[in-house]
């Protein structure tokens, strides 16, 4: 597992500070900040409408908070574009799965290798040297992450035609293909049952290893959060009510009483 860095706002790869969201009144998120340090594992955990989906659409620019600021490595994230937020380091999973079905893995994830790359419009339309070199570069991402996540015997198949844990995997290795400093997963175990969920956490465990990057994981599936994070956070009604080791957060008395449904001993 990933060891987190020392506190910090200097060094902090994202810092969400005093968020809020507010929709008709109705208050999503109510005063959020934290810090995430580089190669943090860090859990996202709370029920259901206690905002953690709220917190992800903010860091992908789907939605624009309230009030408060949100910077990764320093940079303002709310400054900018929807279209611009692969390329300033984030990848982001979904909730359900959000691949293109028809098409086939290797052109799923050659879609968010092409974000990473870019192109432009004149010279992919008239194929010169510029578009072919990053043709080529697309390829040669989207293939190495498909051998990585395991994906080479179905590479040619439909992502529609692949059983639930196989799509899963390829929805990864396309936010992976963005070469992302911040992997956003989003209940990435939802619909999996134990034995897959503890695959898919020895997976993100080696893909943060490997690759240096920051994995922010909101999941319904304790025994995944528990078992790979770093470091929990729990919501509840759009409010942080715990943040430390999962062995702490476990025996909080706010978070038995506000998201396990008991009172603590």
């Amino acid at each position: 597992m990933a060891a987190a860095a020392d506190n910090g706002k200097a060094t902090a790869l994202l810092s969400v500070d005093d968020v809020a969201v507010t929709f008709g009144g109705i208050s999503a998120l109510n005063g959020l900040s934290f810090d995430m340090q580089r190669g943090e594992i860090l859990g996202l955990i709370g029920p259901n409408g206690s905002g953690k989906t709220t917190l992800f659409n903010c860091l992908s620019r789907f939605y624009t908070p309230s009030s408060g600021q949100i910077r990764i490595s320093g940079r303002d994230l709310l400054g900018l574009r929807i279209s611009n937020v692969a390329r300033c380091g984030v990848g982001r999973t979904f909730q359900n799965v959000a691949a293109f079905a028809g098409l086939s893995v290797l052109d799923n994830v050659r879609i968010g290798a092409h974000a990473r790359v870019g192109g432009h419009v004149i010279a992919d339309a008239l194929r010169l040297p510029r578009a072919r070199r990053a043709e080529q570069a697309i390829n040669a991402i989207a293939e190495a992450l498909i051998d990585e996540l395991a994906l080479g015997d179905v590479a040619s198949t439909p992502v529609g035609a692949l059983p639930l844990p196989r799509q899963k995997r390829v929805e990864l290795a396309r936010a992976l293909a963005t070469d992302p400093q911040l992997l956003l997963l989003d209940e990435p175990a939802g619909g999996l049952n134990h034995e897959e969920a503890v695959e898919l956490g020895a997976l993100i465990q080696s893909i943060c290893d490997a690759r240096g990057i920051s994995v922010l994981l909101a999941e319904h599936h304790m025994g995944l959060v528990m078992s790979i994070s770093d470091r929990v956070i729990v919501l509840s009604f759009g409010r942080k009510i715990a943040d430390g080791p999962p062995a702490a957060v476990q025996n909080d008395a706010r978070v038995i009483e506000a998201y396990l449904g008991g009172r603590a001993a």
